[in-house]
């Protein structure tokens, strides 16, 4: 019990020394949010922290829209048709003494896209927004899967041959280092998604600190 205070209150000490999420939102390259200036990323951030709808025009004209903040997280509506997501994780690490852990922070970076199917690409990075890649879960429709016993098995076998290489897309828990897959339905034709939906649950995997682990 006392190793798990210890652990709780270092991460809670870690959470007080980090670059705050607005500073770390802004310092993002361009090249991982291109459709959003530093004024327009700093207009959000005031927005949205005075509790006013958070939206600016963007570079392509539309319009973007801060979802949701939370300490190490932000969620934007970048476009229509894309969101985008920031979390900040840390990696538990042997401290310089070899006598206890230390955490040291990293950066997940979610781009969605909906163009028929959703799908997401995530990047990871170091805090000099060098990219880094941490062990992260490869996932097949086998991982999302559950028979539905109301279905025929010609049913089942006949949506397992449409969805054979599933669209797959992510989103962080706001709070938690928790990364939930769902397989994209959204292109299927309304029987096939609804019968689909029946047998595919989503996965979700948490951070630990070294490694993703599958959680209920």
């Amino acid at each position: 019990m006392r190793q798990l205070i210890f652990i709780f209150s270092l991460i809670w000490v870690c959470g007080l020394q980090a670059q705050s999420i607005d500073s770390v939102f802004v310092s993002v390259p361009k090249k991982y949010l291109p459709l959003l200036e530093e004024n327009e990323r700093l207009n959000l951030l005031d927005l949205y922290n005075y509790k006013m709808k958070a939206e600016t025009e963007n570079s392509f004209g539309g319009r973007t829209l801060m979802v949701e903040k939370d300490s190490a997280y932000v969620e934007l509506q970048l476009t229509e048709v894309s969101s985008w997501e920031l979390k900040r994780l840390y990696n538990l690490v042997p401290d310089a003494e070899g006598n206890g852990w230390e955490f040291d922070p990293f950066y997940a970076v979610t781009h969605t896209i909906t163009a028929g199917y959703k799908s997401s690409r995530i990047y990871f990075f170091d805090t000099e927004w060098r990219q880094i890649y941490p062990p992260f879960p490869l996932v097949r429709l086998d991982n999302f899967w559950v028979d539905n016993k109301e279905l025929s098995i010609g049913r089942l076998d006949e949506l397992k041959r449409i969805l054979h290489t599933p669209s797959v897309y992510l989103h962080w828990d706001a709070k938690m280092s928790v990364l939930t897959y769902s397989v994209s339905l959204e292109a299927l034709p309304l029987d096939d998604a609804k019968d689909a939906a029946t047998c595919l649950h989503p996965i979700r995997y948490e951070w630990t600190g070294q490694s993703f682990v599958e959680i209920p």
